[in-house]
């Protein structure tokens, strides 16, 4: 069973597809996290869902019910069972932080009595009991994020979309407010669509990832699906550190580059893929370096410290590769090393 399902999904903007024949599932309490750079669709994609936007073709469904169809929105946004939080959260600065999250309530005419249990219910939830009276001024970035997401829960959605509604917190709150709503998701048995620029974001949160670029869907999967068997070359590059090879025989590095990664190609499900020409990516944690010069041999030329892993840019010929290793495996620059490709994955070219 399906909690909504987008099917073929077009829009246009001035002649250009902000989103290009787009089909998508999402399953019953999941995560589901789309990604991509600026620009590729993801908010056009999420105002679609939500009714904001008007689709010019293909259909939307939600519990079985059929929101948008045939370029028509047959459901007005505000009875479709959707709620969304926006990247600026848009809580009312004169309300207090009951008020903002019963503010859906009382406009469905809920009795003051219900209004404030399942207010209590939520401030709970979201860890904010006792700062009911306090108004968004008096907040800080993530207590204002905990609040935006009460409110849209208030009345228990079939489906919550949050657009890029992290990335106005700083990296420490990123990833405390990323385990809160995994939490609130699990407690709640929320079914979300994540909207994100950030890939490191989406693998954190997600039980699945879709990847967008210039309107299309290009790959959606379990998360390290989508990052251990990128299916093309934007996928490989946007999802992590990727060093791509390509079958350049006018390159003696990239020739010989091939003919050491060749052997180790990973496939997901077993099937090969069928294009030309053959790309390569290996990720840059999949290259071991050795302080002793072996078949393969370069240079370290930058050092990068990471805290947990240092990422080093090691010459090869006229190739630099990017090298994760973990943080006590130390290479000055200008040191010889030798190195090994562990893993490789055949994806298909951009073009």
């Amino acid at each position: 069973m399906l909690q909504a399902q987008l099917l073929n999904i077009s829009k246009q903007f001035a002649g250009a597809e902000a989103v290009d024949n787009v089909s998508m599932d999402i399953f019953p309490g999941e995560i589901l996290a789309v990604v991509g750079p600026s620009g590729c669709g993801k908010t056009t994609l999420l105002q679609l869902v939500a009714g904001l936007l008007k689709p010019d073709r293909g259909s939307i469904q939600v519990a079985g019910r059929t929101l948008s169809a045939a370029g028509e929105v047959l459901v007005p946004p505000e009875k479709r069972g959707i709620a969304m939080v926006f990247q600026n959260y848009a809580l009312w600065p004169h309300y207090d932080v009951f008020a903002n999250i019963a503010y859906p309530l009382r406009i469905k005419g809920y009795s003051r009595s219900k209004q404030k249990q399942t207010v209590e219910e939520l401030l709970e939830a979201v860890r904010l009991k006792g700062m009911e009276g306090r108004y968004p001024h008096e907040l800080s970035g993530g207590e204002q994020q905990r609040v935006a997401l009460a409110r849209a829960l208030a009345l228990n959605p079939l489906l919550l979309l949050l657009d890029e509604s992290l990335s106005n917190l700083d990296a420490g709150l990123r990833k405390e407010m990323r385990e809160e709503i995994k939490r609130i998701q699990r407690e709640l048995s929320l079914t979300i669509i994540h909207v994100t620029h950030d890939q490191q974001e989406a693998m954190a949160i997600a039980d699945r990832i879709a990847v967008m670029n210039e309107g299309k869907m290009v790959q959606v999967g379990a998360v390290e699906e989508v990052y251990r068997f990128p299916r093309t070359e934007f996928t490989a590059r946007f999802m992590g550190d990727s060093n791509l090879l390509r079958l350049n025989k006018d390159s003696p590095a990239e020739m010989k580059l091939w003919e050491m990664a060749r052997p180790k190609v990973i496939e997901g499900g077993g099937q090969p893929l069928q294009h030309t020409p053959e790309i390569l990516t290996v990720r840059s944690e999949d290259i071991k370096l050795d302080d002793v010069p072996g078949q393969l041999t370069g240079e370290i030329v930058e050092r990068i410290y990471h805290g947990s892993n240092i990422e080093y840019r090691l010459k090869f010929m006229d190739r630099i590769l990017r090298v994760k290793t973990p943080a006590d495996k130390f290479f000055e620059p200008g040191q010889q090393a030798g190195f090994t490709i562990e893993k490789a994955t055949r994806v298909r070219a951009d073009n």
